[in-house]
C-alpha cells in the first residue's frame, strides 16, 4: 500500500512485474487482511483504505531477501511513475 497522500489510479496499470492498482480493485479478502494488519499495528485503516496499492510476486530464498527485492522492483517503478 501506498502512502496515505499518494497517487490516485482510477484503473490498474502493469509497468514490468509491479502492479499499482486502485483500492477500490480489492477483492474482500484483501481488504480484511490490510484492516486487520492496521489493526495489530495501531494505525487507523480509514486513513489509507483510499490509498493506491503497489505488489509484485517475488521467490527468495528468505523473506528479508524477498522484501529487498520487492522493495528494489518498487523504487524502480516509482521514480518512473514520479
Amino acid at each position: 500500500m501506498l502512502e496515505s497522500q499518494s497517487i490516485s489510479l482510477p484503473s490498474t496499470l502493469v509497468y514490468s512485474n509491479v502492479e499499482l492498482r486502485s483500492a477500490n480493485s480489492d477483492f474482500e479478502e484483501e481488504s480484511r487482511f490490510l484492516g486487520n494488519c492496521a489493526k495489530r499495528l495501531h494505525l487507523d485503516f480509514s486513513k489509507y483504505s483510499h490509498c493506491a496499492r503497489i505488489a509484485t510476486i517475488v521467490d527468495g530464498p528468505s523473506i528479508l531477501k524477498a522484501v529487498e527485492i520487492a522493495d528494489e522492483r518498487f523504487a524502480e517503478i516509482l521514480v518512473e511513475v514520479n
